[in-house]
């Protein structure tokens, strides 16, 4: 960092060199071809040609410039008639030579000069008009909109950027060791960028007719709908970031995030930025966040309860799915539990049940109960076991492999509505209600979670498992 401002102070300082402009008094501190001195020009602005090398470096004291020939020998160089009255109207005195900058005014620096001056040099100027808006008021956080905002200037810390600064830096990709790990090669050519943006289909490609900028441009003022129900432009940010974070894990930590927590991860941050910025909008809600599908040739299933207090009616629901997110099966079942920890036992338990009586193979039970997980998985005896605990640990030892796992609530929301709504609505007590396809109450977050599985595993091809159009209450 302290290298890179280091040598933006000396461009600077070439650029202010650049202003500095002379008025004449005895001449010794002025040379005569490079200076300002010439009505706001040097010598060397007026003519064209190559200039002797040992007249380079001439005072204006040394000249006599009031003789043509005199002054066209000393500077070994013909000169017009009209340069040369310019030249005879500046006379010398025995005062110093003062020098000023044109970024002044009356003697002091004056801002908006120098910005004008600096923007008349068209420093770095894009191939295009880049509209720097579309970096600072996109839709992500504001450590992305700078990340943004290097990527344009593709001043990012990448292999190629840390070659040009330390020579032992190897200027080539981690994973593609015959390219040159450029901003384009990262984000755009590298098979791990092409694996990401195939999973999520971007609006804009990239053509190698196209510069870096036009395809950051292109892709910042797209507001079209996205298929999460975001639009792309919002999309597309936490998608560079993400990328550059997946790389990072594995240069750094020698972690290699999977592909689908990398996608989910973006779709979350990218649609916590966009409703949260658009909260005033009320028929906006921020969709929940993705539900991770299986493994291919896997069932999920994944249950939930829904419980308010000691002795009431709570309930207990579970919804099976394949990898692709399609419904295969789901049940509720409501009672009177005294506790939310029975609540979800009482759910993980009957889970096992139906499990058990399909018959199904190569299962993934989720619950967002961490503890009990916990003790369903552990070889601790407690003091008092409940009935429901010995029954569940009984099932899982039975069902093996089955893998029962935890994950954070907000990846349940099919199971988590079905319970809520059982628990209000369904009449039938201490029976299992199975569901052949989604309630009415849930169909939102079923669509969610199974447009966000088919992006995932849009490449998998799988066998379908047929789908009932019914709803049938057994007793348990």
């Amino acid at each position: 960092m302290a290298l890179s401002f280091g040598r933006e102070l000396d461009k600077a300082g070439l650029f202010f060199e650049k202003s500095i402009m002379w008025d004449v008094g005895n001449g010794t501190s002025i040379n005569v071809w490079h200076d300002r001195w010439l009505l706001h020009k040097s010598l060397r602005d007026w003519v064209v040609g190559p200039i002797p090398l040992s007249a380079s470096e001439l005072s204006l004291s040394h000249l006599h410039l009031n003789s043509r020939l005199q002054l066209e020998f000393q500077i070994s160089f013909p000169i017009p008639e009209s340069l040369f009255v310019l030249i005879s109207s500046i006379s010398l005195s025995s005062n110093p030579d003062t020098s000023f900058s044109d970024w002044s005014f009356k003697g002091r620096f004056d801002s908006s000069k120098a910005r004008s001056v600096l923007h008349s040099l068209e420093l770095s100027a894009p191939p295009f008009p880049f509209k720097w808006d579309l970096i600072w008021k996109a839709t992500t956080y504001p450590k992305v909109r700078f990340f943004l905002w290097l990527l344009a200037w593709e001043r990012i810390p990448n292999n190629q950027n840390l070659h040009l600064r330390l020579s032992h830096f190897q200027p080539f990709c981690p994973f593609c060791p015959q390219c040159v790990e450029s901003c384009t090669h990262i984000f755009i050519t590298c098979p791990r960028a092409v694996e990401f943006w195939d999973s999520i289909k971007p609006h804009a490609a990239y053509s190698q007719d196209h510069s870096w900028r036009f395809w950051l441009a292109s892709n910042l003022q797209l507001s079209s709908p996205h298929s999460f129900a975001i639009p792309w432009n919002a999309i597309f940010p936490a998608a560079l970031w993400h990328i550059w974070l997946r790389r990072n894990a594995w240069l750094f930590k020698k972690k290699n995030i999977p592909l689908s927590q990398s996608i989910n991860q973006c779709i979350w941050a990218a649609s916590e930025c966009f409703f949260t910025q658009n909260s005033n909008l009320q028929s906006l809600k921020p969709p929940l966040p993705a539900w991770i599908p299986p493994p291919p040739t896997y069932l999920k299933i994944n249950c939930d309860a829904s419980f308010t207090m000691p002795y009431s009616p709570a309930a207990c629901a579970a919804v099976c799915r394949n990898f692709k997110g399609e419904w295969i099966e789901g049940f509720s079942w409501k009672s009177f539990i005294n506790s939310a920890y029975d609540a979800e036992m009482q759910a993980i338990f009957l889970s096992l049940k139906w499990i058990k009586l399909h018959n199904w193979q190569n299962v993934i039970l989720s619950t967002d109960s961490k503890r009990a997980v916990e003790e369903i998985m552990s070889d601790m005896s407690l003091a008092n076991n409940p009935t429901c605990l010995v029954n569940c640990r009984d099932l899982l030892r039975e069902l093996q492999p089955l893998e029962l796992c935890f994950e954070e609530r907000t990846t349940n929301a099919v199971a988590d509505l079905i319970a809520k709504d059982a628990r209000r609505n369904l009449e039938a007590m201490d029976q299992l209600c199975i569901l052949h396809s989604p309630t009415e109450g849930c169909m939102a977050a079923f669509v969610l979670d199974q447009t966000t599985g088919s992006v995932i595993s849009n490449s998998i091809v799988a066998g379908d498992v047929p789908v009932n159009n019914s709803m049938v209450c057994n007793n348990s």
